[in-house]
């Protein structure tokens, strides 16, 4: 008895979808924080199909764990640790308890890529993943020869950090971290990949300016994903493409940023201490 080619599907309250072609599983992602899952997958096509079983474990094809659904398609699983990668498979069984070999095998979290395209001259950017290695040399290596320098700016101590391919020993920025704006000079046009993991941790703001990263994947309107420091900040500023960009909440129609992008840096005005949670 064999299992047939299948899609996994994961469910989870908020979802960014990707494909995974090499597996032909389709992926939904939930908050960093989640301890549960949903799988769906196509049922086989077999008549004399009785149930499935899903193994799963935390190490690649040592699975310690098994969950008999009977026959249906789905089967959710919460007792998960948060933090911690686990994978999946799942074999049919018909009415004689005759079982397949697994499926294909799903891991959760799947790390994610995004790419994000510099300009020569500034580029204001930020990391929307928790890169699985934050050593500005490593995220930047992809950016040599064109890459001239790198600075951010430390909300609470209102000093500048900088990185400096040439200067190594006199640059004082040694990694990148979500959640914080960069400006990165370039000599020409290049591309910047970085594979990490989803976050969703908060961003303290100071009262004035602070220069802050878009955490998250999916593009928002201004008004919806600052909506946790709603009047707590006068103004958001946007740079790309040499020019400036700006949000008003007094006056959306008037202003000239209206959705913040994954990749994007930020200098957000506000008014007050406060913590910047996305929706």
């Amino acid at each position: 008895m064999a299992f047939t080619s299948w899609l996994v599907r994961l469910f989870f309250p908020k979802t960014l979808i990707l494909v995974f072609s090499i597996f032909s599983f389709l992926l939904c992602i939930p908050d960093a924080n989640a301890a549960s899952v949903t799988l769906a997958w196509d049922p086989n096509s077999e008549p004399d199909v009785a149930g499935y079983r899903v193994y799963y474990g935390k190490a690649l094809g040592n699975y310690k764990s098994l969950i008999d659904v009977g026959n249906q398609t789905t089967c959710s699983i919460s007792d998960l640790e948060d933090g911690e990668a686990y994978y999946f498979v799942v074999t049919a069984y018909d009415l004689l308890g005759r079982e397949s070999d697994f499926s294909s095998e799903l891991k959760y979290p799947e790390p994610f890529s995004l790419t994000t395209s510099l300009s020569t001259g500034l580029n204001l950017i930020s990391l929307p993943l928790e890169p699985l290695n934050p050593s500005i040399s490593s995220l930047t290596e992809q950016l040599s020869p064109c890459l001239l320098n790198i600075s951010a700016y430390v909300n609470d101590t209102y000093t500048w950090e900088f990185y400096d391919p040439a200067q190594l020993d006199q640059s004082t920025l040694s990694t990148m971290e979500p959640g914080k704006g960069y400006w990165i000079e370039m000599a020409c046009p290049a591309e910047m990949t970085v594979v990490g993991n989803r976050t969703t941790n908060p961003v303290t703001l100071i009262p004035g300016l602070n220069l802050v990263g878009y955490s998250s994947l999916t593009p928002l309107p201004v008004s919806q994903g600052l909506a946790s420091i709603a009047n707590k900040y006068a103004f958001v500023w946007g740079y790309k493409d040499d020019q400036w960009t700006f949000y008003d909440p007094a006056d959306e129609v008037g202003s000239t940023l209206q959705v913040l992008t994954p990749g994007s840096g930020y200098w957000i005005e506000a008014i007050e201490e406060t913590t910047w949670v996305l929706p």
